[in-house]
């Protein structure tokens, strides 16, 4: 028991030496069983509060604390989610302003209405073409929108009013799926 006493002194030896001892049975400085063996010789109860102390410690405490992370991590994600609705929430916000300025620029003599003419000659330059074909937008769907707004009689196409129609379905569409 000689080699017991000297393991019980050096690891339980006072209130601090063995707040101590409980910190690094849990924090893998030691070796917990190392500390519980001089335990097991002195008292049952000490033996049994020191394996519930170990069992509480790991795995109730840690537990928890894993919990909060990935909760922290769930959140994370969450949010993430939303960034990225924003994101494209103002990615479509800016391709309904470029839209406005393509009509506005599409609209040669200012009148707020894009005539059949005027929509043939900006279609013809490169520049508006490229454009559109960078908003994912072919210029075959520029004319058979033009074709159907026409039939459908749109105040002789006012582009500018079908833009801000179109921009406020958008923003309702954004607001429902929250």
């Amino acid at each position: 028991t000689a080699p017991c006493d000297l393991i019980l002194k050096r690891y339980w030896a006072s209130v601090p030496e063995s707040m101590l001892t409980l910190f690094l049975s849990i924090s893998g400085g030691l070796s917990w069983t190392e500390a519980l063996e001089p335990l097991r010789t002195v008292s049952s109860v000490a033996f049994s509060c020191f394996i519930i102390y170990i069992f509480i410690s790991i795995f109730a405490i840690l537990n928890v604390v894993t919990g909060v992370f990935c909760n922290n991590a769930i959140e994370s994600s969450k949010a993430d989610k939303d960034i990225a609705i924003m994101k494209q929430i103002e990615w479509h916000k800016g391709q309904l302003r470029a839209l406005k300025g393509v009509f506005n620029e599409i609209d040669n003599d200012r009148s707020n209405k894009v005539s059949i003419h005027e929509l043939e000659v900006a279609l013809s330059e490169e520049k508006l073409s490229s454009f559109m074909e960078s908003m994912d937008i072919s210029t075959s769907d520029v004319w058979t929108l033009f074709l159907i707004l026409d039939a459908w009689r749109v105040h002789r196409n006012q582009w500018l009013e079908w833009v801000d129609h179109f921009e406020e379905v958008v923003q309702l569409a954004s607001r429902t799926s929250h």
